[in-house]
């Protein structure tokens, strides 16, 4: 078990789905989390397909499991919609967000890239990923308002997945833009 601020996440239980005529042909496999919080326990069950198309009840499940991480609701980042292949978040500026200049953190930045390409990627079914590399380009500065980060997979081979993200104020102004690469843990 993790213990977290908000609460304690079981380490990943693995369960698979074989082919019925007694092959070793592995049809899907979910991984289990089990969370704690206030003496509740909420279980999140994510199915993934490898390399089949995400479907929408692995979408939701992505989607549920990820509003819950502690770091996410920390931060305020919102999940506004993930779909095959791409995300979209929000957050809405606060004080707490602010560096020395009164404008948005680069550190707040990096995470609302990093929290966008992780999820694109996560959505076409790989649950199990780890960030390998991220490169941003901070182009404009903000000091309020409500900004959204939208990711989306630009290439992917078996082990890996690179993406892109950019961030951008509601009217459209480009903030900053990121591309990183996620390693597909097996």
């Amino acid at each position: 078990m993790l213990d977290y601020r908000y609460g304690t996440v079981s380490y990943p239980v693995y369960s698979m789905v074989y082919n019925s005529e007694g092959t070793d042909e592995e049809l899907a496999f979910f991984i289990h989390y089990f969370f704690v919080n206030n003496g509740k326990m909420k279980i999140y069950t994510i199915y993934n397909g490898g390399s089949q198309m995400a479907d929408k009840q692995y979408l939701q499940e992505l989607k549920d499991y990820f509003s819950d991480v502690p770091f996410w609701k920390h931060t305020g980042c919102v999940i506004e919609s993930v779909e095959a292949g791409t995300s979209l978040l929000s957050l809405t500026v606060a004080p707490e967000h602010m560096n020395g200049n009164m404008t948005l953190h680069g550190g707040v930045y990096a995470t609302l890239l990093d929290n966008a390409m992780g999820l694109a990627a996560r959505s076409e079914g790989d649950m199990k990923q780890a960030t390998t590399n991220m490169n941003i380009h901070y182009l404009a500065a903000v000091g309020e308002g409500k900004v959204y980060a939208r990711g989306r997979i630009v290439h992917r081979t078996k082990r890996t997945i690179t993406t892109e993200a950019r961030v951008e104020t509601e009217d459209g102004t480009l903030l900053a833009v990121a591309t990183g690469s996620f390693r597909v843990l097996k």
